[in-house]
């Protein structure tokens, strides 16, 4: 499971994937989304988007999840 993190960078947005370290530049937002939900469910991981600001404005699991023992 890794999580896939979508971040602006100037004109583009950027797509990395937590712990490997490479990312990939897309021109547009939602190419970038795309791509990243993609990956996210391939990796059963979390799909992190980040605002300008570098707070987190959207996120989505395609992971399994332990039962929340409270519920």
């Amino acid at each position: 499971m890794a999580n896939v993190h979508v971040v602006p960078i100037e004109d583009a947005w950027t797509v990395e994937i937590e712990g490997q370290g490479d990312s990939v530049v897309h021109r547009t937002e939602s190419e970038a989304m795309e791509n990243a939900r993609r990956l996210a469910q391939q990796q059963k991981g979390e799909l992190l988007v980040y605002g300008s600001d570098g707070e987190i404005r959207e996120r989505d699991g395609y992971g399994e999840y332990p039962v929340d023992p409270m519920d």
